[in-house]
Parts: C-alpha cells; sequence; structure tokens
C-alpha cells in the first residue's frame, strides 16, 4: 500500500529552505538539502555583472545582455556601414612591395634615414646655386648665383643650346607682370654659315646725343665681331631709298639705293638674274638686239669657272674657258633631250657665225688621243686618269712589249714589262715582274714581286704576295696560298696550301698540296696524292683515290674493282667496252 503525502507549495522559496533529495552516495537514504547547497552543486549563477561593450538589464532574476552600436565615444558592436569602410583600409605597408625605399633603405621605422651622397648642409656660400656635382654629391660655386629675390647671374659664359629641332632661344620679356610677350634671340642655323661660329662684342658705352652731336646710329660690326656706332645711312627724303621686296639693291646713285637686276622668290630657294625684257649687257656690233649674258671673267692663267654644286653640296662639276692664245665661240644647246647612249656633238656644219648649235647622236668613229713626245721623254709612261668610261686609272707602259694597267693602280707600277692588270685593286701593290696578267676586281692584290703568273677572277689569289708560274683561275681561288709556284688551280673556291707547288687542281671547292692532282668538285688530298671524282677525300700522302675507290702503293690486292671504259672501234663505229682491273 502506497501512502500519498500531500505538502503546500512555496512560490518564492529561499536560500535556507530544505529540499528532500535521494543521497546516492548514502544508499538512496531521503534526505534534507538547502536551496544554497543544490545551487552550489549544479553551478547556478546568482547575478551577473556586463563589461562593455556588453550591457546587463539586471544583476539577479531575468538578465537580458546587450551590446550598442559603437560610436566615437562608446564601445559597441560593428555596424555593417562601418564594417565596409574598416574593410577598404590600407593594407600593411611594407618597405619595398608597397612603399617606395630611398637608396634601398626602408623609410618604415623609428630613427634617422640618412640618404646617400646628401650633404649634413647645403653646399657652397649663401646665395650659390646647388648642381648635382658628381652623381653622389652636390655643389655650388660662385658662377651660379641668385640675390634669392628676382635676379639669377651667371658668371663668363651662358650656352643656351637647341635640342635637334629648335636653336638656342633668349627670349627678353617686357616689364609687366606675368607678361606674355616678348622679343627673343636664336642662335644661327647649324649649316649654310661661315664662318659656323662667331661671337658679337658690344661697345662699351652708348651712342648719346652727347658723344655724337648730329644724332643717332646704328651699330657696325668689323671682321672679328666686334661692334661700333656709326653714323646712320641717309638718302633721299626718308632714308637710303626704297626698294622692292626679294629684290638685291645697289646703289641707284651715290646717296640713294634701288632694286638690281637680282632676285630672289619669297621662300629664298629660287635665284633670278635679270628679267625677261633686260639684260646685263648690250653685246657691241649686235645693232639694236638685247642678250642676256652671264660673263665670268678669268684670272691670271685660268679661265672662268662656273661650278656647279651637287645637292648636298658635296660634289661639284666645274666649267671653265679656254686658255689664252684661242679664239671666242659660242656653243647652243639642242632643242629637246636625246635618247639613250646618244653623246652631243657638233653640227656637220660649223655656222660661219652666232653659236653652233649641238645635236644628239651617235658615238660613230671613236676617240683618238694623241701624245707628243715630250710625255715620253719625261718617263715612259702616259697616264690617263678618268679618261676612259669613267675607270679610276689607266696606264700604258712603252718599251718593245708594253704593260697595261686598268684600274687601281700602284703608284709606282712594275718596273717589269708586258703585263696586264684589269679591274679595281687587281695587282695594285706589285713592284716587279714580267709576264702577268691579273684579271678580277682585288685579283693578286697583295702580289709585289712575281712573273709568269695568270690570275683570273674575283679576290683570286687574295693572299700571294710572291711566286710565279701559276695559273689560277675561278673567283676567291687559291685564298691560302701565298708563296707557291707552278700551281695550276681552276674553280670557285678552289685551293692549294700557302707554299704548294706543281700542283693540278680543279673543281668548285677543291684543294690540295704539293704535287697533288685534283680533279671533282670538293675533293681534296695530300702531297703527291691523285684524287678523281666528286666529294673524294683522302689524307696522307703518294694515294689515289677515283671515285669510292682508293688504291694503296704496297702492291698487294685486298679487294679487286673493275673499272669500266669505253673506247671507239673505227673499224665498226662502234664503242666496245673494256674493264680496267683496280685492286688495294
Amino acid at each position: 500500500m502506497a501512502i500519498i503525502y500531500t505538502y503546500p507549495t512555496k512560490t518564492t522559496p529561499n536560500d535556507n529552505d530544505l529540499i528532500l533529495i535521494s543521497d546516492s552516495e548514502d544508499g538512496n537514504k531521503t534526505k534534507n538539502a538547502t536551496v544554497t547547497s543544490i545551487k552550489d552543486a549544479i553551478n547556478v549563477v546568482d547575478s551577473i555583472t556586463a563589461t562593455s561593450p556588453l550591457v546587463a538589464s539586471a544583476s539577479t532574476g531575468a538578465i537580458t545582455l546587450s551590446m550598442p552600436a559603437a560610436t566615437s565615444g562608446v564601445n559597441g558592436y560593428l555596424t555593417s556601414t562601418n564594417w565596409s569602410t574598416f574593410n577598404g583600409k590600407q593594407e600593411e605597408l611594407q618597405s619595398g612591395i608597397n612603399i617606395k625605399t630611398i637608396n634601398s633603405n626602408p623609410i618604415l621605422g623609428s630613427g634617422d634615414l640618412v640618404i646617400s651622397g646628401a650633404a649634413a648642409n647645403p653646399a657652397g656660400d649663401a646665395g650659390q646655386i646647388q648642381y648635382n656635382n658628381d652623381g653622389t654629391s652636390f655643389g655650388a660655386l660662385p658662377f651660379f648665383t641668385t640675390n634669392r629675390a628676382d635676379k639669377v647671374e651667371v658668371a663668363y659664359e651662358l650656352g643656351l643650346k637647341g635640342d635637334g629641332t629648335n636653336h638656342g632661344l633668349l627670349k627678353l620679356y617686357c616689364e609687366a607682370a606675368n607678361a606674355a610677350h616678348h622679343v627673343g634671340i636664336k642662335g644661327p642655323n647649324h649649316t649654310g654659315g661661315s664662318p659656323a661660329t662667331y661671337t658679337i662684342q658690344l661697345p662699351n658705352s652708348i651712342a648719346t646725343t652727347a658723344a655724337h652731336s648730329s644724332g643717332g646710329r646704328i651699330l657696325e660690326s668689323n671682321a672679328s665681331g666686334e661692334l661700333k656706332w656709326i653714323t646712320t645711312p641717309t638718302g633721299g627724303s626718308g632714308g637710303p631709298g626704297t626698294g622692292t621686296q626679294d629684290a638685291v639693291p645697289l646703289w641707284a646713285t651715290t646717296s640713294t639705293l634701288g632694286d638690281s637686276l637680282i632676285t630672289q622668290n619669297s621662300i629664298g630657294t629660287v635665284l633670278n638674274i635679270g628679267t625677261d625684257i633686260a639684260s646685263f649687257s648690250t653685246v657691241a656690233g649686235q645693232g639694236s638686239a638685247i642678250k642676256t649674258q652671264l660673263a665670268i671673267n678669268g684670272y691670271t692663267t685660268y679661265g672662268g669657272k662656273l661650278k656647279l654644286f651637287s645637292p648636298d653640296g658635296n660634289g661639284y662639276t666645274i666649267i671653265e674657258g679656254p686658255a689664252n692664245g684661242g679664239t671666242g665661240y659660242e656653243l647652243k644647246m639642242p632643242n629637246s633631250v636625246g635618247t639613250a647612249n646618244q653623246v652631243l656633238k657638233l653640227p656637220s656644219t660649223i655656222p660661219g657665225s652666232g653659236a653652233s648649235q649641238l645635236v644628239w647622236g651617235d658615238a660613230t668613229g671613236g676617240v683618238t688621243y694623241t701624245f707628243s713626245t715630250g710625255l715620253s721623254e719625261s718617263g715612259g709612261t702616259v697616264t690617263l686618269d678618268a679618261g676612259l668610261n669613267n675607270l679610276t686609272n689607266v696606264s700604258f707602259a712603252t718599251g718593245a712589249n708594253g704593260s697595261l694597267y686598268v684600274g687601281q693602280i700602284s703608284s709606282a707600277p712594275a718596273t717589269g714589262l708586258s703585263n696586264v692588270t684589269l679591274g679595281g685593286g687587281a695587282g695594285k701593290v706589285m713592284s716587279s715582274g714580267t709576264d702577268n696578267t691579273l684579271i678580277g676586281s682585288d685579283s693578286a692584290s697583295l702580289l709585289t714581286v712575281a712573273s709568269h703568273n695568270v690570275i683570273v677572277g674575283s679576290d683570286s689569289a687574295a693572299a700571294i704576295t710572291e711566286g710565279g708560274d701559276n695559273v689560277l683561275i675561278g673567283s676567291d681561288v687559291a685564298a691560302t696560298l701565298t708563296t707557291g709556284t707552278d700551281n695550276v688551280v681552276i674553280g670557285k673556291g678552289a685551293d692549294v696550301s700557302a707554299g704548294s707547288v706543281r700542283s693540278v687542281i680543279i673543281g668548285e671547292g677543291a684543294s690540295g698540296n704539293n704535287d697533288s692532282v685534283v680533279v671533282g668538285q670538293g675533293s681534296s688530298a695530300a702531297s703527291t696524292s691523285i684524287v678523281l671524282g666528286k666529294d673524294v677525300n683522302i689524307t696522307g700522302n703518294n694515294k689515289l683515290a677515283i671515285g669510292a675507290i682508293a688504291l694503296n702503293t704496297t702492291g698487294y690486292e685486298t679487294q679487286t674493282y673493275y673499272l669500266p671504259i669505253q673506247i671507239k672501234n673505227t673499224s665498226t663505229g662502234y664503242m666496245d667496252q673494256y674493264y680496267i682491273k683496280l685492286w688495294t
């Protein structure tokens, strides 16, 4: 039977009230326990105290915890607006990453930053202007100063350079503050002046009325560039006179100026002498006819000269009048241009008076040169400098067997006879030798002493200095040969050793040594060897190679080859085939 007890209810217990509990540590016996002991056992919070930015509504009982929004004077939570502002802050500053350094020194941190090359104090004295002295320090000297108010002074010399397009320019402004107008003084043009550099020196006093009682003066320069005050030229009622723009003036009277017959166009590129109806002079004996002409007088033994320059001013052509003792004559140009390869020549009939009009025609009949015996007596050599078809030099030597040098030749051609050189630089340093034939630009250009050589080809035998009885034919042939003799080398780039003798080399790029025979493009052999065929190369002396077959000199047969040949049978008219047995 169960007994049920019913107890009255207490709404608000206090800490000392008792509560029935079952003691698990003592056989679950029913015991009393205070409210305080139970709260302590289960860690019940009795009261709460909030620390900023948290705020508690009460210390005990029903408590509400809250946090206000942060302001400048109140701690609190970060609003979304403030978070966006905070999130856009400057990243951490790191030297050399997002903040520059000075001379590789970081500018963050404590202490002073020493900048390399900087002076502890400004250089120079007060008023001297600083400048970069040597890339690491500043300098200042008395030649460059300022009064620190409104003036800068430079001692001795101030240079205003151009920038490659514009001249150096000195601008002098008027007295108005921030004035926009000025007077500029520019440097000279880079070309066209004579001399290119000059100096103008001002007078040491002003042309005052007291110093020059007759009135104002103008500045005039002497040959040294020193200016002086001179009387202003006067004439007529308003000065020296009037004239036409772009016309060169002349003294119309002893005191007035007028126009001459020399004018230029408005941009200074065309110079005109005379007009359609005026001329420099009227030639006597021609009635009332007006004849326009330009007269250039001679001087001592020279005829008058007309010098015509090329566009760049470096080249020119001079047309000179005849020598003394002749008679005057006139030439008139053709009415139109001729055709290709025609020349200017006199007409078939020369008029008795007036100008002979030149005509275009073929260069028929050749040109005959006649030389006096005096030239032969002066040394035996007649030289035509640039006289035939723009050749550099042409020299004909006298004697029983004369020599011919065409192209760039030595100032003292070879003393021997029967030499022929043809081409710029061919045999240009040859000093002696006979029976040499050198043809081609710079062929045998270093050859000095030699005889009986035939060298043909551009840059052929470029290294040979002496040696004879060689036949060398082909562009760049025998490039290594220097002193060899009795060689035959034929083919572009074919070559022999420097001192090779008695070699026969035939084929482009073929090469050999003493007493060797090489026939075939790109083939090569050592001394006393024979090579026949393309790209056959053997080393060692005393060998024979025909195509891919190589024979030694021991006479032992190690492998047999048969070389087919065909010989025409004169009886049958057919080609009979035979074989040559070869072995190694």
